[in-house]
Formats: C-alpha cells, structure tokens, sequence
C-alpha cells in the first residue's frame, strides 16, 4: 500500500515514514489491499503497539509503534 501523505506531528512521521514508501505489514500479516490493512486494524485495535513493515526502494524496515 502506497503512502501518499503524512500528517506533520503524526506517530508515523516521528518513526520517519515519508510520502512514497510502502506500508507492507502490520502485525505479523502481509498486506496485499486496503480492505486486508483494514480487516488487521480491527484485529488489532485493543493492542498497545504494533509491528509495521515499511518499503523505501528494496529495503524493508520493521517499526514498532505505539497504538491509540
């Protein structure tokens, strides 16, 4: 899933996201559509943090980040 923005102040700027990188995981699951990323939010809503994975060029870098 390509990131087309993020907001100035966001959890996902202070890890370093950047306009052009790609959300491919979250939790542990792979994601390949927007309704999959949205079914694993709803999975994972009651958690305190997350594991995303994030695509800049062929580099994947795994992120933990606070939930809420």
């Amino acid at each position: 899933l390509a990131i087309e923005e993020v907001r100035r102040g966001s959890a996902a700027a202070r890890i370093g996201v950047t306009r052009g990188d790609y959300l491919v995981g979250i939790a542990g699951a792979r994601l390949d559509s927007v309704e999959r990323f949205r079914q694993r939010v709803v999975e994972i809503r009651n958690s305190q943090s997350a594991m995303i994975s994030i695509q800049r060029g062929q580099r994947i870098y795994n992120v933990q980040v606070p939930l809420g």
